[in-house]
């Protein structure tokens, strides 16, 4: 900071003068800052995210931290408050990459940074609540198929189910394409028995799947 000096002379009659002048010391020295290392965790049953207990960073400087902010940026967004010293502590965090990033100031506003980040993987499967039942059918009238109408399956995932496709095999041969929600629908099926499995998928490329047959008599 900023020191005033003065000098003051004076005689023997009392009378005086002064001078004075300053000396500024300068802070040009940044803060320290040491992050935790990275976190790798699934995420919770039944959810897309995780609760993490990060660890404080540790920080000092020569004349004092006066602020810690922090700021969350990737598969989760947030920020600390603006002032004062802020820690993450526990958080919720996305599945996916976050990355934290703490920042150091001291009075003279030098600064420091690191930073480090949290992998909250997807490790739990997409579901099917509902497959459609077992159908059987004659065929059309002079003919050897019969167009049949499907029921469309129930799908459910933690995150999200990103994927949706079939497949026909035995008596009638066919597949989805290869990427969207696909359902089978309204569909000419051959003569015999055809078996149809529906594979559903999430982000993280789990996966899981259900069948049914589809027999034309």
């Amino acid at each position: 900071g900023i020191t005033t000096v003065t000098y003051t002379v004076s005689d023997a009659a009392l009378n005086s003068t002064t001078c004075s002048f300053t000396v500024t010391v300068n802070d040009d020295i940044n803060p320290t800052i040491t992050c935790p290392g990275n976190y790798t965790v699934n995420d919770a049953p039944g959810t897309c995210s995780q609760s993490v207990t990060t660890t404080n960073p540790t920080q000092g400087d020569n004349c004092g931290v006066t602020k810690l902010t922090w700021a969350m940026t990737g598969a989760t967004v947030a920020n600390s408050a603006a002032t004062g010293i802020n820690n993450v502590g526990t958080h919720t965090f996305n599945t996916g990459v976050t990355t934290v990033t703490y920042t150091a100031y001291d009075a003279a506003g030098n600064i420091a940074t690191c930073s480090y980040t949290v992998t909250v993987n997807d490790n739990i499967n997409p579901t099917f609540t509902s497959c459609p039942s077992n159908i059987s059918v004659n065929v059309a009238a002079g003919t050897c198929t019969q167009s049949v109408l499907t029921p469309n399956p129930v799908t459910a995932d933690n995150c999200a189910v990103t994927k949706l496709t079939w497949a026909m095999t035995g008596a009638t041969i066919a597949s989805s394409a290869a990427t969207g929600i696909n359902n089978v629908g309204t569909q000419t099926f051959n003569t015999g028995v055809t078996t149809v499995t529906y594979t559903d998928y999430d982000a993280a490329g789990n996966s899981a799947t259900c069948t049914f047959t589809v027999t034309v008599l």
